[in-house]
């Protein structure tokens, strides 16, 4: 994969866990889990968070609503300021990624849901009406 100078230069905040629990309460924020599908290590994810893998997001991103701040995570924050400098690209408003991703929220003891105890379209429907 090749970036341009521009792509690359792109500055993504990095939310530490505190101010992402803060945040989470506003209607006016979207949490985005870019794992993959069958991610092993947890499946564990943010309240109200959409799950879109990295490997979907392209074609998946015009499902995102565009009216909405959005915060990424992943498991170890690898994939997701390649996600977020992506969207912010495509013209979405990104507010940052979550340091130290899921793991270190998990490792906090700070509230998550299973994946599943939703469906897809339940979790969609909820975070962009």
């Amino acid at each position: 994969m090749t970036t341009s100078p521009k792509y690359a230069a792109i500055k993504i905040r990095r939310l530490a866990p505190d101010k992402v629990a803060e945040l989470l309460e506003s209607p006016e924020i979207l949490i985005l889990d870019v794992r993959p599908i069958y991610f092993s290590r947890n499946n564990y994810f943010l309240e109200k968070s959409v799950h879109i893998p990295m490997l979907n997001l392209e074609e998946m991103a015009v499902n995102l609503p565009k009216d909405k701040t959005i915060i990424i995570t992943d498991w170890a924050m690898k994939q997701s300021p390649i996600a977020a400098k992506f969207l912010i690209s495509k013209g979405y408003r990104i507010m940052g990624v979550l340091k130290g991703g899921i793991e270190r929220w998990t490792r906090e003891n700070r509230p998550t849901s299973q994946k599943g105890t939703r469906s897809p379209a339940e979790i969609i429907n909820s975070a962009f009406h």
